[in-house]
């Protein structure tokens, strides 16, 4: 049996987070806002993870972002997320 990390083993974890965050900041939202609603979008109501960029988004709105907006920059970065693959991964 092999156990494989995924975060910043095969995928930079790192960076795809540090994007995201950058590319909401363009609408006013600051490091901890995008932080805090993320802990809060991460968890259902069974306390199970299981984010989505749609429930972080609707957290965002009700702090008074565009819901759309923000929803539009989170699902386009998710879209490449292939591209933060780390090279050695597709070889392995």
């Amino acid at each position: 049996m092999f156990i494989l990390d995924f975060d910043d083993t095969l995928f930079n974890t790192h960076q795809f987070k540090k994007v995201r965050k950058n590319m909401v900041q363009s609408l006013g939202i600051s490091d901890d806002m995008y932080y805090s609603s993320y802990l809060l979008a991460r968890k259902d109501a069974q306390n199970r993870v299981t984010y989505s960029d749609k429930v972080h988004a609707e957290y965002l709105g009700s702090c008074g972002f565009d819901p759309s907006a923000v929803f539009s920059l989170l699902e386009g970065v998710t879209k490449q997320a292939h591209t933060f693959l780390f090279p050695e991964t597709i070889k392995f």
